[in-house]
């Protein structure tokens, strides 16, 4: 049998092969109705609601953090009402009063705001000693969890490094640099709050601490860091713009000259007006939803 005939005689053969071969491929590679091709969006519709003890930690850390920030305040207004008092009791030394129970009256108000204001001005280090002891038992809840949902050990060691130096700041009643250490353990909740679901992108919560690591700073007149606080600002918010998935255009614009007008004052070293337009942006982050 010549080859031309050969051919002829299996080619209906071929052609079924060829044919069923073609047919399996497709049928290989055909996704299933529904299935998405982005990886990215399947990820993170897997991810989970932050655990408990994550966000207790997060919450009882900012709530430390604005505690110290209004007990600062409000001695600065103290400080300030006094030197005004000062200045009003100098000028009217020479005055008498003949009414005698005026002045008292007078003497008991101001015994009354004077015990209001040391309450305000004073840090209650029993609470913030319970506040950290409790903060020591939700990390060690969330300790085993956060191996878990895949926060690698570096991050974890520096976390549990940073809490042992903030206790040992708050057992030395330094009122400053449990401020700072406070906002240098806020820092890493950002990188823990990636593993889960979120609404806000994490990296905001990184504004809101290179913002207040600038103030606490500019406090005592330390500008040297300011350069790379500002450029983790803008990073962190061209980051976080990104990962928005429903982004309100009009607060996004609102944040962007906020971060304008303080990255202006805060090369110009003008700490009150730093003071005012970083409270500006913080606010204004925290209108993200």
């Amino acid at each position: 049998m010549t080859r031309k005939k050969i051919i002829y005689k299996f080619f209906p053969i071929i052609l079924i092969v060829i044919i069923f071969s073609i047919t399996s491929c497709k049928s290989v590679n055909k996704r299933p109705s529904g299935q998405k091709d982005n990886i990215g969006s399947k990820q993170s519709e897997q991810k989970k609601q932050p655990p408990k003890s994550l966000s207790s930690l997060e919450n009882s850390t900012k709530k430390m953090i604005e505690d110290l920030e209004n007990i600062k305040k409000n001695k600065q207004n103290k400080n300030e009402k006094d030197r005004e008092k000062k200045q009003s009791e100098e000028s009217q030394s020479n005055e008498k009063n003949d009414e005698q129970n005026t002045k008292g009256e007078k003497q008991t108000k101001e015994n009354t705001s004077n015990k209001t204001a040391s309450k305000e001005t004073q840090i209650n280090w029993e609470v913030f000693d319970k506040n950290i002891q409790e903060m020591h038992k939700k990390w060690n809840e969330y300790e085993v969890q956060a191996k878990e949902d895949g926060a690698d050990s570096q991050l974890i060691n520096a976390f549990k490094s940073q809490l042992n130096l903030l206790t040992e700041k708050i057992m030395g009643k330094n009122e400053y640099e449990v401020l700072v250490e406070a906002n240098n353990l806020y820092k890493y909740f950002p990188q823990f709050l990636n593993l889960y679901k979120h609404n806000a992108p994490p990296e905001t919560l990184e504004i809101k601490y290179y913002a207040r690591q600038i103030l606490i700073d500019a406090e005592k007149n330390s500008w040297e860091n300011t350069n790379i606080l500002l450029d983790g600002i803008k990073k962190s918010w061209a980051t976080a713009k990104s990962r928005m998935e429903k982004p309100d255009k009009t607060l996004n614009k609102m944040i962007d000259f906020a971060i304008e007008d303080f990255i202006k004052v805060t090369n110009e070293k003008k700490l009150e007006l730093a003071k005012l337009k970083g409270q500006i942006l913080m606010d204004n982050i925290d209108k993200i939803k």
